[in-house]
């Protein structure tokens, strides 16, 4: 799990990255298989990005949230608090999937 704080918005993500191409969209086809429990686990809608410009092997599940390091330092605490939570559900909601992927 990963969190990636840009200018303008925060991105609570799972990078999924295996030994081959083939491999990660098994594992990522999988897990969107199973995107409407994931989802409403997770409580909100996430973003399934099969591919990423920056990694020919990697995909990604994320939530796009709003604020980011130009956010006025005194709504700090508030957004660290959406991050941290966002995180947590997120890996509340991929935990068991992830853990019962059987990969061929």
């Amino acid at each position: 799990m990963n969190l990636v704080l840009k200018q303008q918005e925060i991105r609570v993500e799972c990078f999924i990255k295996l030994e081959s191409r083939t491999q990660t969209l098994q594992a990522f086809n999988a897990l969107k298989d199973r995107h409407a429990q994931i989802e409403k686990d997770f409580s909100s809608g996430l973003d399934w990005q099969e591919t990423l410009l920056h990694s020919p092997v990697g995909c990604r599940i994320c939530s796009i949230l709003t604020g980011g390091w130009k956010t006025p330092g005194l709504e700090w605490p508030v957004l660290q608090d959406r991050m941290i939570e966002a995180m947590l559900r997120l890996e509340k909601a991929l935990r068991k999937p992830i853990h019962n992927l059987k990969l061929s």
